[in-house]
């Protein structure tokens, strides 16, 4: 981890303490609305393009408990062919997304097109986007987005990976799909579940002697 991302990372934790100094144990939080312009970005390197727009679309669940009722629509131009395409959202502030606590459960709202296309989340753990075998550190949204309602995906966080977690991307592809198609996914209210309790830190970050966090 460089020393800007770590020292981003340090003020995105003073953040999180503030918000659970009356808290202890499991507690969960917003990381992000994903109705800010610009917040998130599209990947460069998608193979299928996406463009991004905050729009009115949001759960009826949410409605009437505070913040802004919208949510970041992706509409996708799927190539179709032969082999997996992607498309990708990235935060354009990455420590926004870090968890500076043992993250246990990560989930969104989702309003899929009914088409199948795939979504998982991926991570950097410890800074690092890939384990020692090789793998990345993702979770699938359990099942092919097949709906068009709103729907709260939750997924559980393996316990074994390495910690602080912070959201890498959030990914739509295409395996078994290989028609071309253009789909619009809306998400919202990305949250953390946490074990406020656990404090994890960087290997890189160094102790000190005025830990007021």
């Amino acid at each position: 981890m460089n020393q800007m991302l770590l020292k981003t990372t340090v003020a995105a934790f003073g953040l999180w303490c503030c918000f659970n100094a009356a808290r202890a144990g499991e507690a969960t939080r917003t990381i992000s609305d994903m109705n800010t312009p610009g917040e998130w970005n599209d990947y460069q390197y998608s193979s299928a393009k996406g463009r991004l727009a905050v729009r009115p679309e949001f759960p009826d669940a949410l409605k009437g408990k505070g913040g802004e009722e919208t949510s970041l629509g992706v509409k996708t131009t799927w190539p179709g062919g032969e082999g997996m395409k992607f498309c990708s959202i990235v935060p354009a502030n990455p420590a926004q997304t870090t968890v500076p606590f043992r993250l246990l459960k990560i989930s969104l709202w989702v309003k899929g097109a009914g088409t199948g296309h795939h979504g998982e989340i991926h991570f950097t753990a410890n800074g690092q986007e890939k384990g020692a075998d090789g793998k990345a550190y993702k979770v699938a949204l359990k099942e092919p987005i097949s709906w068009t309602e709103w729907r709260k995906v939750e997924c559980d966080v393996p316990a074994d990976w390495p910690q602080p977690l912070a959201v890498k991307s959030i990914t739509l592809h295409s395996w078994g799909r290989p028609e071309p198609a253009e789909t619009t996914t809306y998400f919202t209210r990305l949250e953390a579940t946490y074990d406020s309790d656990q404090k994890v830190e960087a290997q890189a970050a160094k102790p000190t002697s005025d830990d007021n966090w």
